[in-house]
């Protein structure tokens, strides 16, 4: 790509154009495209089906079924419409299969090393690896939270008799409750036992008195209506576990008294973690942390303008507005909604398509029109079959897109059309910049509208040259012979050239007379002394004129001679010069005239042949020919 850039950097000194492109690499099609939580993994769903994706656009997985949030870097897998667990998948994609487990607690998610999962009727907990934990399985067990897992167990399971709780830490110890530092809390006291939430706050009730244990200190606080409470009777509850727990929804409800009209509820999450304990005069809410998308920095930003989404980086537009939507943004990537569904776009700043006219060659414009070729170029990461280019044809060119050719090979791709080029106005026979605007749409992505510059000129292939030792009076007018010369390419026609003389106010009246194709007769009038100066314009349909300029210079005779004399200067294209001269017989010249050795013409400026005479000559001093 960095010789590709090159090259392209390098046309554009050659008369090229050149833009930023993007690819997709996730092409629209999706309901839905984010960042998972935690990890550096894209998810998108389409239909009935779920993908991973790498931050660098590469497809990981795919699966039929639901995929869960990442949780420990790890995502778990469930069968669509049911609870049965198929397995996980790894930030790498890797996928590592479960049988016979099914989701415990709507918690399809791995905490501290571990899933908890419901097989054959039991709790058990599933590492990493994807074995069984021998730890063991339990009536019921909630999911790791804040490092501790809540569970429960029959003192007697033939019976199934005598439930009891507590909990275990991530090296699956017991963890003894404590009254204080001294006094420990016998297992089999323990009714009830909830998963620390957050803040690392359970509820335990033990000997049916409720407590609040606090993991950070360890220990069981009793609790109380009010702060003023220690005085009355601790909060407890009834001693049958139905007449305490009920459930609403997802969450449980365990209410308890203090005093006969003081009733305390505690409020539990599906994983049995308290979210609030309502009191007769206030409510204790506790925080939920979650995890959030990683945060990952992006290079482009999405603007919206007029109801669609552009692509812009540091101000500048990479991509007009054309989106419907944009979502997640990160690095070099931008996920943006087209049609109804959500793709994927790679931003690259060594990835650029170049513009081409005439091979990269200035264009020579002999008549109106010029045919040629323009063509875009294209890296070979994209297509060129789904590329596509145009220039408005009312701004001199005219693409054939019934000529396109397109071609994919692994050095590069290209997009190429015939086209038709008019002369621009006034265009001078020196190079100059032409520009065509241009708009790119490749892959259904529309780039900002451009300008392809293309060094041409007018190139005049004919030129007026005169005829030596052809000049001569005719009474007191001086006649002069013009041969015209073409350069002519095999396959024109003939030109349809019009040939008409001008001149300045300060010259004589002047005709032209065609004698020939090529030769031209010119005849000034009475010229008056001093320099008379004529133009012959030769013109073509459609194209600026070519200005052919002449000076007369007529010297008056002297007392010493009856004879005049005249000498014509003509300046060819190229800055050659021409002269001619003639003497006038002495029986026309003015009795007062004197010869004289004619002087030198003025040179003609050095852009005569590029501009117009300071003043057009009167209508009736203006013979055309041809």
């Amino acid at each position: 790509m960095r010789a590709l850039a090159a090259v392209l950097v390098t046309a554009v000194s050659v008369g090229a154009a050149y833009g930023q492109m993007a690819k997709w690499a996730m092409r629209p099609g999706y309901d839905s495209i984010r960042l998972a939580d935690g990890v550096p993994v894209v998810v998108s769903d389409s239909a009935s089906t779920t993908s991973l994706w790498n931050v660098e656009g590469k497809l990981m997985a795919s699966t039929a079924d639901s995929v869960a949030a990442y949780s420990d870097g790890l995502a778990v897998t469930v069968k669509r419409g049911t609870d049965e667990i198929t397995g996980f998948y790894a930030v790498d994609g890797t996928f590592t299969k479960l049988d016979g487990c099914n989701v415990a607690y709507s918690y399809p998610y791995f905490r501290d090393g571990s899933l908890l999962v419901m097989k054959q009727g039991r709790c058990k907990l599933v590492g990493k690896d994807g074995q069984d934990d021998p730890f063991g399985s339990f009536v019921a067990m909630y999911p790791y939270s804040n490092g501790y897992a809540a569970c429960t167990m029959y003192g007697d399971m033939e019976k199934l008799e005598d439930l009891y709780c507590y909990y275990v830490d991530t090296d699956r110890n017991r963890v003894k409750l404590k009254y204080d530092q001294k006094k420990e809390v016998d297992d089999e006291d323990v009714q009830f036992l909830s998963s620390l939430n957050d803040d690392g706050v359970g509820v335990a009730i033990v000997k049916r008195r409720v407590y609040m244990y606090d993991k950070g200190l360890g220990l069981l606080r009793p609790v109380f209506v009010d702060d003023k409470a220690e005085k009355k009777r601790q909060v407890r509850v009834e001693s049958r576990t139905e007449e305490y727990i009920a459930m609403q929804g997802d969450t449980t409800v365990v209410w308890a008294r203090g005093a006969k009209k003081d009733t305390v509820f505690f409020m539990f999450d599906a994983q049995m973690r308290l979210m609030c304990a309502k009191y007769p005069s206030r409510t204790d809410t506790y925080r939920r942390v979650a995890a959030g998308p990683l945060k990952l920095k992006a290079d482009y930003a999405v603007e919206r303008r007029g109801g669609l989404c552009a692509v812009t980086r540091g101000g500048r537009t990479v991509l007009p507005p054309q989106f419907d939507d944009s979502g997640i943004g990160f690095g070099r990537f931008v996920a943006v909604k087209s049609k109804g569904k959500w793709g994927l776009l790679e931003m690259d700043d060594k990835l650029g398509y170049a513009l081409s006219m005439n091979k990269g060659n200035p264009v020579a414009f002999r008549h109106q029109k010029f045919e040629t070729t323009v063509r875009l170029d294209l890296p070979a990461e994209v297509k060129a079959d789904n590329c596509s280019f145009d220039i408005p044809a009312d701004k001199g060119c005219a693409i054939d897109k019934t000529s396109i050719q397109t071609r994919n090979t692994v050095n590069g791709n290209f997009v190429q059309y015939n086209c038709v080029l008019t002369i621009p106005d006034s265009l001078p026979d020196h190079i100059v910049d032409v520009k065509y605007p241009v708009s790119v749409v490749c892959d259904g992505i529309t780039y900002p509208d451009g300008e392809l510059i293309v060094k041409a000129w007018h190139y005049k292939y004919v030129n007026m040259d005169l005829s030596r030792n052809e000049t001569k009076f005719v009474g007191n007018d001086v006649e002069f012979i013009i041969n015209m010369t073409a350069e002519k390419v095999a396959g024109e026609n003939d030109y349809p050239l019009m040939v008409e003389v001008l001149q300045d106010s300060t010259a004589a009246r002047v005709s032209l007379e065609k004698l020939s194709e090529t030769r031209y007769k010119c005849r000034l009038y009475s010229p008056m002394i001093g320099v008379n100066r004529v133009v012959v314009k030769v013109s073509e349909a459609g194209c600026p004129p070519s200005l052919f300029p002449f000076e007369i210079n007529y010297t008056k005779p002297k007392a010493s001679s009856n004879a005049g004399q005249v000498e014509i200067t003509a300046k060819g294209k190229d800055g050659s010069t021409q002269t001619s001269g003639a003497a006038m017989p002495a029986v026309a010249a003015p009795a007062d005239s004197t010869a004289v050795t004619p002087a030198a013409a003025p040179a003609a400026p050095a852009d005569s042949t590029a501009a117009a005479p300071a003043a057009a000559a009167p209508a009736d001093s203006v013979a055309k020919a041809g």
